[in-house]
């Protein structure tokens, strides 16, 4: 079977109105004789022809006069094609009205990539292979990208039946419906597949990486026999497409967050283009495609001295990436022990409160009801309400939570005290204040709340610094957790996202507040760290907002953890001696985009679960061992580091496996070597012996080979394989 479809146009031709059109084998069309019907589509119907010359090609009749909305719709589109080259792009050869209708003869394909996936599921298989797959979207991928970035053009109905393979390689066909993408509204008339439209679609307005979403999901169906969307009507599609999260479990983990992007519901955080987005892809498969620890993210700044910003739509760019490549962590070796401290968790925004309440909920399941005098909360947030629902929720936490709100004045009070204000503010916010009195997502406003209420939030800070350091506090919490609480220094963990107005504004002032109360309690070993969360939800009208918030936060971190820079006022200057920058640790989480309150909960319950691990549970150790060597490895660092982190559920059987195959390697290990010695030792050549020593040479050679895998050095097996050997 062939498929064939439309692509660049000539000038229409009318032929006279004596010929008529008959859709059945044998039957003529414009000197074409039609052998077969190879696709049918809401516009009309595909034939495989054979034209003057004994040329087989592919004659697309369409449904309707001319005159008719198919047949317009049809011929606009291609007008648009009319002067486009590309090899990737479907040659038409030349367009006709017979009687009225539209014909439409293009070059033959061997068939689409909808075909190709039906073959493969005949045989057996999910869908067609990755590599033959991501060659033939790279194809398509650079027809899409030459089309909207040289001309402003968007296919708008990206599907597999659409993409045509012709050899090795892919060619894009059916251009009924490509638009110039403007700013106005476009007039989109019924045609397009719900399965496979991105959401700006159904509002009419295509943007430059509309193409892009479609990409994403004939890659996953292709790939998976699963679209990320299970509606079965258009209607239920519909409502997907616009609010519901695309369904990515049917992907390999490497490939999710990826087209994740493509697919967001705000069509600026995709990719730049559709060739990014398939690069990426490639470049998840050339590092396995599997999960890998992080060790840390930061950007080559190749000297400059100053962090540089991925630009949104840029990051799939290998020159761009601020991912540097996984590194195996080094098995831990001996036991390993942690200094639990005394912590106190500050909350900032309605996200940060929402974390508190999990938390706060799982430390209750963990230990009970008793309290935890050597911990404490502080919850921070210009909305009363999201403040008084957090009291309520955890009455009976055995952890220490106090509120803070922290409300905006009116504009009028503001005027009376601008020239507080104006040296970092601009004037028009001051005059703009919401009659709420919350910031409503905008970051300036967020940080006028800190600065009204610093004295407050200073002051009990400072209490809750006091009181969760004292010695009989420490010693209660250790008796009751059975953890080794210590004293000497204090952790003050700042939570909240820096895609909203509160978080945004605040979280920084937070931190040097922390650094300079730490100085003046006498805890010079206490550390600042900051889990700073990043996260668009459901609707296109706060996302670019929230996306710009967290660039511009770190940015402005970027500047302020620069060795020597600081603000002359009290608000952002530091003791001197203190590490540059708000924070000492800072983790940079991101959350998704498009959640819904229900994928909100899912992001917050990881966050939950490693911020547990990070303060009261024994891989705390672990935790410490691994950051210890890495920091030991990096030395002295004056750029900016994020960190990251993800959480995995193992199966426990895997890990019983592998102790079992560890001591079986062990033992072999220590088998090979004897037996090597006392053939040294024996004298005896004989042919047996050699080919007893040579199995065991090619047995060394695996072992090693299998060593170098796992990353361990000769030092770390000379401490195993002992410990092993006697059973610990």
């Amino acid at each position: 079977m062939s498929h064939s479809e439309v692509c660049n146009t000539a000038v229409v031709r009318p032929v006279a109105a004596t010929d008529s059109v008959r859709t059945e084998p044998g039957s003529r069309v414009c000197d074409y004789e039609l052998q077969e019907k190879i696709g049918v589509g809401g516009y009309g119907e595909v034939w495989r022809a054979v034209g003057p010359g004994g040329f087989l090609k592919a004659v697309k009749i369409l449904y309707g006069v001319a005159t008719g909305p198919q047949a317009e719709t049809e011929l606009k589109s291609l007008k648009l094609m009319r002067d486009l080259r590309h090899p990737f792009l479907l040659n038409v050869e030349r367009i006709e009205l017979v009687d009225d209708r539209l014909i439409v003869v293009t070059e033959l394909a061997d068939h689409s990539l909808e075909q190709r996936f039906q073959e493969v599921v005949r045989g057996g298989g999910r869908g067609i292979p990755r590599d033959e797959l991501l060659g033939y979207l790279r194809d398509a991928a650079d027809a899409l990208d030459f089309m909207s970035e040289h001309h402003g053009l968007q296919h708008l109905d990206i599907k597999p039946e659409n993409l045509l393979i012709q050899g090795r390689h892919t060619k894009v066909g059916d251009f009924g419906l490509t638009k110039s993408v403007g700013t106005t509204r476009l007039s989109l008339v019924s045609g397009f597949t719900p399965l496979y439209a991105p959401p700006e679609l159904f509002d009419g307005r295509a943007s430059r990486n509309s193409d892009q979403y479609s990409l994403a999901i004939v890659f996953q169906t292709m790939l998976t026999g699963v679209p990320p969307f299970n509606g079965r009507t258009a209607a239920q599609l519909t409502s997907q497409h616009l609010r519901s999260a695309p369904d990515l479990s049917p992907l390999a983990p490497g490939d999710r967050a990826v087209v994740a992007r493509a697919m967001s519901k705000n069509p600026q955080t995709r990719f730049d283009g559709c060739r990014q987005f398939i690069d990426e892809l490639s470049r998840r498969r050339q590092a396995g495609n599997t999960p890998h620890h992080q060790r840390s993210v930061a950007v080559d700044r190749g000297g400059s001295g100053l962090t540089q910003m991925v630009i949104p739509g840029k990051s799939g760019q290998t020159d761009e990436s601020p991912i540097r490549p996984a590194i195996p962590l080094s098995p831990l070796t001996g036991p390993q022990t942690a200094a639990f401290r005394p912590t106190l968790f500050i909350a900032v925004g309605g996200l940060g409160a929402r974390i508190v309440r999990e938390l706060s909920r799982g430390l209750t399941e963990q230990f009970g009801d008793g309290n935890l005098p050597a911990a404490a909360f502080l919850c921070v947030d210009t909305e009363k309400s999201a403040l008084t629902e957090l009291r309520s929720s955890v009455p009976d936490a055995p952890v220490r939570i106090e509120t803070i709100a922290i409300p905006l004045r009116t504009a009028v009070d503001y005027r009376k005290q601008s020239a507080q204000h104006l040296s970092w503010l601009s004037r028009r916010w001051l005059f703009n204040i919401p009659k709420s009195g919350n910031v409503e997502g905008m970051r300036p406003l967020g940080r006028l709340a800190f600065i009204d209420h610093q004295a407050r939030l200073r002051d009990t800070v400072t209490s809750l610094v006091a009181g969760i350091s004292a010695e009989t506090a420490v010693a209660e919490t250790a008796a009751r957790t059975g953890l080794p609480f210590r004293t000497g220094g204090i952790d003050i963990c700042l939570i909240g996202a820096t895609s909203g107005g509160c978080g945004s504004g605040c979280l920084m002032d937070m931190g040097f507040m922390a650094k300079r109360i730490l100085h003046r309690n006498g805890l010079p070993n206490s550390t600042v760290t900051a889990m700073l969360l990043h996260a668009t939800s459901v609707g296109r009208q706060h996302s670019d907002a929230q996306d710009a918030n967290s660039v511009s936060f770190l940015k402005e971190l970027s500047y302020f953890s620069l060795p020597g820079t600081g603000l002359s006022s009290d608000e952002r200057t530091l003791p001197t001696g203190s590490s540059p920058g708000p924070f000492d640790s800072t983790f940079f989480i991101h959350l998704g985009d498009d959640l819904t309150n229900a994928d909100f909960d899912d992001q917050i319950a990881s966050v939950c679960r490693y911020l547990r691990s990070w303060s009261f549970a024994p891989e705390r150790a672990e935790l410490e061992s691994w950051r210890t060597a890495e920091r030991a490895e990096q030395g002295h660092q004056s750029e900016l580091t994020l960190r990251t982190f993800g959480l995995a559920a193992l199966d426990g059987s895997v890990c019983q496996l592998a102790g079992s195959e560890s001591e079986s390697l062990a033992l072999a290990l220590v088998h090979l070597w004897l037996e090597q010695d006392s053939a040294a030792g024996s004298g005896h050549n004989d042919g047996a012996a050699r080919k007893a020593l040579a199995h065991d040479v090619e047995f060394a050679q695996e072992v090693q080979s299998l060593l170098e895998s796992v990353a361990l050095t000769g030092q770390q097996i000379q401490e195993f394989i002992p410990l092993l050997l006697r059973g610990e």
